[in-house]
């Protein structure tokens, strides 16, 4: 497909939510198990779903022959980048009030803006400009498929580093590697990112004829059944020091792709367009505004919102100021958000 898909657009309002969810933890106030599935389970699809729609659109223009490296490049840079300036303005305290040196400021500030993320969520960022970066290459050369064999091997290596750890430290050379200090950083981008991003690949080769909306929807019933089943099951075992990749994820996150796919709802596109919009600026901004309804909360009520408070108020104040700006679509602040 070389059309936007508005089921696409329309989801992506939902992931960005879930996204929230995880930074939030709705429920968390009723308990330790209410905040695990509001945050380690409902949304775990989150994610990985703007890497595989990132995937999906580029990979496909590699597949026709038109690189649009120095585009994307470009305008996410553009975006990361304003938003980085944004978060690091309150950081500029410590240099204003003598307490770290403005050289050194700048380095830690660029050393997480190219590799870590210049915020917590936005490790995003330097994850997907690997993947497009070794994607590029690799198209060049036409050997988009040896990367996307490449990527299988990477999401093993991460499930035996988080979901099944225990038995990856079981195994010679795989629990070297799981142990390393850098190793959450590595499984970001390169076994988690980079292989959601590449799920891309296998989408833009599926011939969508061949599976019925039928079959699709009964595998997405499956899915979802194995998805909660694996996470019950790695956690009673013990095996796992996170479930962030889990088997079903990765198996419920392609056919829901394909889902979407095959239902491209044309019919809503301009609706589509608004929720594109919206949940771009929602998942950039949602931690600012997290900030200042604490501050708001502890000024008024003399205490920090709960989980369920912090995450309605967070949805509904990033959501309704991302249509305003979608709506004014001023060319200068469409650059946060488009």
């Amino acid at each position: 497909m070389k059309e936007r898909n508005a089921s696409i657009d329309m989801f992506r309002l939902i992931c960005a939510i879930m996204v929230v969810s995880i930074h939030t933890g709705p429920l968390s106030e009723l308990g330790h198990s209410w905040w695990y599935v509001t945050t380690q389970i409902l949304p775990r699809i989150g994610v990985p779903f703007f890497f595989c729609t990132m995937g999906y659109y580029y990979i496909g223009s590699l597949l026709r022959g038109q690189c649009k490296f120095c585009q994307t490049m470009k305008r996410l840079l553009i975006t990361y980048g304003l938003w980085s300036i944004i978060y690091y303005i309150p950081d500029m305290k410590s240099v204003l009030n003598g307490g770290a040196s403005l050289i050194g400021f700048l380095t830690n500030c660029l050393r997480h803006f190219m590799i870590y993320g210049s915020r917590e969520h936005f490790w995003f960022f330097p994850a997907v400009f690997f993947s497009i970066i070794v994607a590029t290459l690799f198209g060049k050369i036409g050997k988009l498929h040896w990367l996307a064999g490449i990527s299988v091997v990477a999401y093993i290596l991460g499930l035996l580093g988080c979901s099944y750890y225990g038995i990856g430290n079981q195994i010679p050379v795989i629990t070297t590697f799981i142990n390393l200090s850098q190793y959450g950083l590595i499984r970001r981008i390169i076994l988690m990112g980079f292989p959601f991003f590449m799920m891309g690949y296998f989408l833009q080769k599926m011939d969508l004829a061949k599976v019925s909306n039928r079959m699709a929807f009964i595998l997405e019933g499956i899915f979802l059944i194995g998805f909660w089943s694996e996470i019950i099951l790695v956690n009673r075992l013990q095996i796992q020091v996170n479930v962030i990749i889990t088997v079903f994820l990765y198996l419920l996150l392609f056919n829901t792709m394909l889902l979407l796919l095959k239902n491209p709802c044309v019919q809503y596109r301009k609706i589509a367009v608004v929720t594109r919009d919206v949940s771009n600026f929602m998942y950039y901004s949602h931690p600012l505004f997290m900030i200042w309804i604490n501050i708001i909360m502890s000024t008024i009520a003399g205490r920090n919102a709960t989980g369920t408070e912090l995450f309605l108020l967070a949805v509904i104040t990033s959501g309704s100021i991302g249509y305003l700006l979608h709506r004014a679509d001023n060319k200068y602040l469409n650059l946060l958000y488009k």
